[in-house]
């Protein structure tokens, strides 16, 4: 059953998101970090006493150990998300159809089904994090080791062009590969396990991600030749990965650089730890859905006043900062667990290894634990007619789409009774938010009645679109808020 918080009044339905919104974030990084850090006990012998300040964390006490372990998770990562793959692809997740008494076919979730849909997540989700590790160790190997710069203040040398090069040209590859949105992670982006027949966005391509966002949902995608079949897989599953590794590297060990100095002192990096959260709050509270939804409502005002290359430019801006604002979010969690949470003990990280699965799983969003290759997020602007099954949200994730245990629950059961009425009620108090800036356009607007409302960036208009820009051009104020409110509902 859903978060019931359609009744609380807008203020503190917000607030109960976001309260959701940090759990949720919290316990994806618990798993991460329990996760990781079990293979860095196995793989390099990290001693269970082993601490951040120390300098004997992430399999750094031996860079050859360092290394091979590397390649060792790599291989391990790639082995599982092709074994991940090729169960979503041949349609594991999809429910099995039964045919009732009355000869009528039914779709259902057994026993069976439910734990084959969990080891899916699971799998896919040891694999993101080993191919990860994998690809951040060799990052650390490869990428200009011995160039190294001299702390100011704390004296050690350290190869500060690596971590700068590795953020920027993995979060510029990506932009340029149409696949900024990957960078993101939980509490940025959630994957939802249901309800629905279909399973969340996982094991896609880039150009599968693309034209499910871009197209309408009756719509079916133009032919790829194989050539571009293949490219599209390899790019997604081997080189895009690689680049989101690269940023998410780079950018750690830039605020482990600035903010704690590598510091053989564990008060500052303690203290980093507080400009961590200052930086992930201001970051993800000025990229969420309603602040930039009151950002970007001058597009709903006056389309033509808004060009859509700007709209895109402000897009990606959006998402690089949240990206940045994710990985401080991620580094305070990582290092609270490690600090102050049994260290890098072995069941420090078995706990922070099940908990969260066991949490997630009830929340109704396991599959927040996956992240490239087992999963991509693409740079488009969706049509208001793609395909409705709410498997992912943006930040916050509004309460009202989870429900509880929905990677075992009955798809059609949620789906008719429960989906539609939460989420008309989640439109409209997110609408809300863009109508009443719309209401106060006086301030920023010239004249009332200039121009028109439209459902921008679409491809696909509704029948009686030019009647309600020819009424918009003659409406009041209040009357241009209805009918944004409108576009802005068809929109969802």
């Amino acid at each position: 059953m859903g978060i019931n918080s359609t009744k609380l009044k807008p203020c503190l339905r917000l607030a109960v998101d976001w309260l959701f919104t940090i759990l949720i974030g919290f316990l994806v990084v618990s798993y991460w970090r329990g996760t990781w850090t079990l293979f860095d006990i196995w793989l390099c012998n990290q001693p269970e006493d082993a601490s951040l300040t120390a300098g004997n964390t992430f399999c750094l006490a031996d860079l050859d150990l360092h290394r091979k372990s590397g390649w060792e998770s790599y291989a391990i990562g790639m082995s599982l998300t092709i074994l991940g793959i090729i169960a979503v692809w041949m349609g594991a997740w999809r429910p099995d159809v039964v045919i009732d008494n009355i000869k009528h076919e039914k779709i259902t979730i057994t026993p069976l089904k439910a734990a084959v849909r969990f080891l899916i997540v699971y799998t896919l989700g040891m694999a993101a994090v080993n191919l990860w590790r994998g690809v951040w160790y060799l990052t650390d190997t490869y990428l200009l080791p011995d160039r190294l710069q001299v702390h100011p203040e704390e004296g050690g040398a350290f190869p500060l062009a690596s971590y700068w090069i590795s953020s920027l040209f993995g979060s510029t590859l990506c932009f340029i590969l149409f696949s900024g949105a990957s960078l993101l992670a939980p509490p940025a982006i959630f994957l939802l396990d249901g309800p629905g027949v279909n399973p969340p966005p996982l094991a896609v391509t880039v150009m599968s991600s693309f034209y499910s966002l871009t197209l309408p949902a009756k719509k079916n995608p133009p032919d790829i030749p194989v050539n571009i079949m293949i490219l599209d897989v390899l790019l997604s599953f081997v080189v895009v990965p690689i680049f989101v590794v690269m940023f998410w590297r780079g950018s750690w060990l830039v605020l482990d650089y600035y903010l704690w100095g590598f510091s053989l002192d564990p008060h500052k990096l303690h203290l980093s730890l507080l400009w961590n959260f200052l930086l992930a709050a201001g970051l993800m509270v000025i990229t969420s859905d309603p602040a930039f939804n009151r950002i970007s409502a001058i597009k709903w005002l006056h389309p033509e006043k808004c060009p859509l290359l700007p709209l895109k430019l402000l897009s990606r801006l959006r998402t690089y900062l949240l990206a940045w604002g994710t990985v401080n979010f991620w580094r305070v969690v990582w290092y609270i667990w490690d600090e102050f949470i049994g260290g890098t003990s072995l069941w420090s990280c078995l706990v922070s290894h099940i908990v969260p699965l066991i949490l997630l799983a009830s929340f109704g969003c396991l599959s927040c634990i996956v992240a490239p290759a087992s999963t991509l997020g693409v740079d488009a602007l969706c049509d208001p007619f793609a395909a409705e099954e709410p498997l992912f949200s943006n930040l916050p994730v509004p309460s009202l789409v989870l429900y509880f245990g929905a990677i075992f629950r009955q798809p059609i059961e949620i789906k008719e009774e429960q989906v539609l009425e939460s989420f008309n009620a989640m439109k409209e108090f997110y609408v809300s938010s863009v109508v009443s800036s719309i209401q106060m356009r006086e301030s920023i607007v010239d004249a009332p009645g200039e121009g028109s409302i439209q459902a921008a960036d679409s491809k696909v208009h509704s029948p009686g679109e030019e009647d309600i820009e020819s009424k918009s051009q003659q409406a009041t104020a209040s009357d241009e808020a209805r009918l944004a409110q409108e576009s802005l509902s068809k929109s969802w």
